[in-house]
């Protein structure tokens, strides 16, 4: 049996197209089209994306017929445009390299944290909202992502149907160090919304290998989030 997504094939076609018309334009902050910045983008894209699988002929034709939805398209293009300036934008380590490629630990240890994922919804009528801004947030500062192909704050679309997400990055521990209570903090907002903040704290314990690979299993699912609009009549915070 063979598995399907439509959604990978529609977005590396995507990508590709929006790269080769930059570099046709001689667009002056594309520094760079190679196929690792190729692949970072059409990984930020699917992050953010709702996947599309078919395994028969018929699930072909009807994923082939969601594929030609306007709005779809528009928003694979928005996400793959930001995507290769947050990626041209930053210098990574593995640029030149292979991204599989693990540092020595060299004695050191860290706290690894695990992707988090969220979702935000209109609270009026409990549909996903797109156009909805998240920051996340530590001491009051904006925590550092693993890679540059997550953002934040992250944006939410149509195509994503309310959902972010964040992967955090790990912070060197002291050698003596044991379990350690994290607390971060969700700064939400859309315009015409009222505003909205929710903390967690995630426990975690100190390793020898800084992870630069994502293990989609270490994940944690934070609570549905809900924004209402300000001009209803019974607005809740």
């Amino acid at each position: 049996m063979n598995i399907h997504n439509s959604m990978e094939e529609a977005v590396t076609s995507r990508v590709n197209e929006i790269f080769d018309q930059l570099k046709n334009e001689h667009i002056t902050w594309l520094t760079c089209d190679c196929e690792n910045c190729r692949l970072d983008t059409i990984c930020y894209v699917l992050n953010r994306t709702q996947p599309k699988y078919y395994v028969s002929e018929r699930g072909m034709l009807h994923s082939t017929l969601d594929m030609d939805d306007s709005q779809l398209k528009t928003d694979i293009t928005a996400i793959a445009m930001e995507g290769i300036r947050i990626i041209n934008g930053s210098h990574r380590s593995y640029h030149s390299g292979h991204m599989t490629e693990k540092p020595s630990s060299g004695g050191k240890y860290y706290y690894n944290f695990p992707v988090l994922m969220g979702a935000v919804y209109n609270g009026e009528n409990f549909e996903p909202l797109d156009g909805v801004s998240v920051s996340l947030k530590m001491n009051g500062e904006d925590v550092a992502m693993s890679d540059s192909t997550w953002s934040n704050p992250a944006k939410t679309y149509k195509a994503t149907k309310g959902n972010y997400t964040f992967w955090p990055a790990s912070i060197e521990a002291d050698k003596d160090e044991g379990p350690k209570v994290f607390k971060f903090t969700f700064e939400i907002s859309r315009e015409n919304f009222v505003s909205s903040t929710y903390a967690i704290e995630v426990p975690v314990v100190a390793e020898t290998v800084k992870k630069i690979t994502l293990d989609s299993s270490f994940s944690l699912k934070i609570k549905d989030i809900f924004l209402f609009d300000k001009n209803s009549e019974n607005p809740m915070e």
